[in-house]
């Protein structure tokens, strides 16, 4: 199964850390987010499961942030960027 090419591309150009303006520049620096962001239905038993065909999309955090922060999906309100459960454990 290929990917589907013919479809818009858009290009990381920045920290996705929206207080942070570190430009992308090469894929060994910081850290890239592969995140399926198709809309997602309602928990059942403290699970929330997708809805419709996987739509991938890439952010990328430069090294400092990524050292604190990761990216996540929060429903209704799209990608955000968060504290990591790493640097949670390491602030106790």
């Amino acid at each position: 199964m290929g990917y589907p090419f013919a479809q818009a591309l858009v290009v990381v150009h920045k920290c996705f850390n929206p207080a942070c303006s570190v430009p992308f520049l090469y894929l060994h620096q910081g850290k890239l987010f592969r995140v399926d962001t198709r809309a997602r239905r309602a928990p059942m038993d403290g699970v929330t499961l997708p809805i419709g065909p996987s739509h991938i999309e890439f952010f990328w955090l430069c090294d400092q942030c990524a050292r604190t922060m990761a990216v996540r999906v929060a429903n209704g309100r799209g990608v955000l960027v968060r504290k990591s459960a790493l640097a949670y454990k390491m602030a106790s």
